[in-house]
């Protein structure tokens, strides 16, 4: 249903869950975060508020012996709907 305006994967279960419930509009099932939105040619429009979403990232660990190890940990991202941004370089 809902899925990444840059990478056009979909999101999880429990982040479709987050998005449906936040979704400004009926139709809007494209999602990105800000940067990623810089990337497509589009900006965040002033004043808008971002959905957060649960993402399970690798943090490197740096052990003693000077071996680096990577763990998996969730953290909180916002991502927008294409509705709450604008083209770049439009009005």
């Amino acid at each position: 249903m809902f899925q990444n305006a840059l990478t056009k994967q979909g999101y999880s279960p429990r982040n479709t869950a987050l998005l449906a419930v936040s979704q400004p509009e009926p139709d809007d099932y494209e999602v990105a975060g800000f940067r990623q939105w810089l990337e497509l040619g589009r900006c965040v429009a002033k004043g808008q508020h971002g959905t957060s979403i649960v993402m399970i990232v690798p943090k490197k660990i740096e052990r003693p012996d000077g071996s680096v190890e990577k763990k998996p940990v969730m953290k909180s991202r916002r991502v927008f709907f294409r509705s709450q941004t604008v083209e770049l370089g439009g009005t």
